[in-house]
């Protein structure tokens, strides 16, 4: 039996990366970690998951190249989950009742 492959959620920063200045190291790292990540997307070794939220901050992203590539991107390698709104809300009310507020 092959075990389900494990989410991964990108956000968009982490997404367009890959179009910021790459002469810094870190950012370098980041680009080609993101990078492997779709690789396995791509090959189904992971399940990238993707959300009402990408939508959102992709249109706000100023260059219309770099929104059609991400929209690609996410078109091609990743799922929406199913979600029940309800019982997310019901959550989100427990968690801030126990005091957790962001």
């Amino acid at each position: 039996m092959t075990a389900e492959p494990r989410a991964v959620y990108l956000d968009v920063c982490a997404l367009c990366r890959r179009y910021d200045d790459q002469r810094a190291v870190r950012i370098r790292l980041e680009t080609e970690a993101v990078s492997l990540i779709l690789e396995h997307a791509c090959r189904g070794t992971v399940k990238l998951i993707r959300s009402p939220a990408h939508q959102a901050e992709i249109s706000a992203w100023p260059k219309a190249k770099e929104r059609t590539q991400i929209r690609w991107a996410l078109a091609t390698t990743a799922t929406q989950p199913e979600c029940d709104l309800l019982r997310c809300r019901q959550l989100a009310q427990e968690l801030a009742d126990r005091g957790l507020h962001v």
